[in-house]
């Protein structure tokens, strides 16, 4: 599931430039480099309802909530 819970903060990088946030990108910064940081996606219902769909859920190796 890392691979769909890895913290990519281009994306946030890309947006207060395009929005020309002030202080946007030390908040980003901030977040990117907090050692108490969590995942940004936390739920993952989406990705557990395609792998129901796909007949694969019961094979996965992760304990679904």
């Amino acid at each position: 599931m890392t691979a769909f819970s890895s913290n990519d903060y281009s994306t946030w990088h890309t947006i207060v430039d395009i929005l020309d946030l002030d202080g946007g990108q030390a908040m980003i910064d901030d977040a990117e480099h907090d050692t108490r940081q969590s995942a940004l996606i936390q739920d993952f219902g989406g990705i557990h309802k395609l792998c129901k769909h796909l007949g694969v859920a019961g094979e996965m190796s992760y304990e679904w909530q």
